[in-house]
């Protein structure tokens, strides 16, 4: 949902640029934060779930090693 508003709001300040609103720069400038700050978050999402899976396979790492020394 929030994707889709960042999308809405890229493509309406892209057409205000192709018809030469008077701030294109300002608009500009801002689309580039947007994109910058969702491209960040995004990249966030994607650390926090990589570093869920390794935390996952070290504690399932750990249960078959504790598993292997309780059988010895």
């Amino acid at each position: 949902m929030i994707e889709n508003k960042v999308q809405s709001f890229v493509s309406t300040a892209d057409m205000m640029i192709r018809e030469n609103h008077y701030d294109s720069r300002r608009i500009r400038h801002e689309v580039d934060l947007v994109q910058k700050k969702w491209n960040s978050f995004f990249q966030s999402i994607a650390d926090y779930r990589m570093a869920l899976d390794t935390s996952t396979q070290y504690f399932e790492n750990m249960e078959k090693v504790g598993f292997l020394l309780f059988w010895q």
